[in-house]
């Protein structure tokens, strides 16, 4: 399946529409972190203001590209240099995480921040999803980039190996057993320890996994009808009614409903969200999503998730607040855009050159 690429004029740069889902995706985070009277008072931005969701969209976005990338290079070269795969993403993601982290630091040696030795140790290693401090503010964040990361040693590994069809038929089986795993950790662990259900790869892989079965989908001629038939507005307005009243009901008056189905039903709906935006990028939320300014959100939205977390949260908030905290959470990410990632993909260019289109790969949560 053919995908365009927008904007003329210029490079080519990413799929239609997913730099502006990118956005969405970032300013739901953000939104949903700030604390604000101002913000509280507009009543039609609060289901927008779930950070959760924003995250879920960002898995389901990685998932699609990572495969859409590999079975690219696939079918162009003939097969997938896991070596080159790997240092375009070390190349994409660590500069700016390193920044961050490097930061985060030297505040606490200058007593800025509290933070305890062994904790930038799960920072540095993304093994944030597994450690004990899930409880500090300022790196709360990393679970979802662990994650991300721990995605990235595993799945392309599949893709090199695999033919689309056996790993179509893979991502389906893995799909519908993990909700069952999830239920048994659910049931046996501590109840201390199932608010961490979240946070591990084995236990939530739906998200991710849509993203790939989509990605497969396109690269599987037998599906050429199906995914612009699901791509319509028939099937995304319900989604969109669904992610944004329906599924946050639920998750609020039933504890069990999201390890049950409510984490599998959200990737679903992201998924076919994502199928209607990137077919139909003519359509208004596609042109909305590609408006120049909302493209370049998504365009810094892994600075802007990185440095999100710095000046949000009620220790950050008694200092600096609204609007002060999100001019300093977008004037941080340009800063980290220009001055890092930017030299960061050019480097990335020299060495592995003739890979086609920029698309960044970016783990926000």
């Amino acid at each position: 399946m053919n995908l365009t690429h927008v904007g003329k004029g210029e490079r080519e740069r990413s799929i239609p529409s997913l730099d502006g889902l990118r956005a969405f995706s970032v300013l739901s985070v953000i939104l949903g972190h700030l604390r604000s009277p101002q913000l509280d008072a507009i009543p039609l931005l609060q289901p927008f203001r779930q950070g959760e969701l924003g995250v879920a969209m960002f898995f389901v976005i990685s998932g699609f590209l990572i495969t859409h990338l590999l079975l690219k290079e696939r079918s162009e070269a003939g097969g997938i240099d896991l070596r080159a795969f790997y240092l375009r993403r070390t190349l994409r993601i660590f500069p700016p995480f390193y920044a961050f982290v490097a930061i985060v630091g030297i505040m606490t040696m200058a007593g800025a921040c509290v933070l305890p030795r062994a904790a930038f140790l799960f920072a540095l290693t993304y093994t944030w999803n597994i450690g004990p401090y899930s409880g500090i503010w300022i790196f709360g964040h990393l679970w979802s980039l662990s994650l991300e990361e721990q995605f990235y040693l595993i799945w392309p590994s599949f893709v090199k190996r695999l033919r689309s069809a056996a790993n179509l038929r893979n991502v389906a089986a893995f799909f519908f057993v993990a909700p069952l795993v999830r239920i048994a950790a659910f049931l046996l662990v501590p109840p201390v320890y199932q608010q961490r259900i979240h946070t591990t790869l084995l236990l939530l892989p739906d998200h991710f996994l849509a993203g790939c079965a989509i990605a497969l989908a396109m690269d599987a001629d037998r599906f050429d009808r199906l995914l612009p038939s699901l791509g319509r507005l028939r099937y995304a307005a319900p989604s969109a009614l669904y992610l944004y009243i329906i599924d946050p009901y639920l998750d609020r008056n039933y504890r069990a409903f999201r390890p049950l189905i409510g984490y599998s039903t959200e990737a679903l709906c992201i998924g076919i969200i994502l199928v209607y935006v990137v077919l139909r990028p003519n359509s208004v939320a596609g042109r909305l999503l590609n408006l120049r300014p909302v493209r370049h959100i998504g365009l810094i939205s892994y600075s802007l998730y990185l440095w999100q977390q710095m000046f949000t949260g009620l220790d950050t908030e008694r200092f600096v607040k609204f609007p002060a905290n999100l001019i300093a959470i977008f004037l941080c990410a340009e800063a980290s855009y220009w001055v890092i990632e930017r030299p960061a993909l050019a480097l990335k260019r020299r060495l592995t050159p003739g890979k086609g289109p920029l698309i960044a790969l970016v783990p926000v949560v």
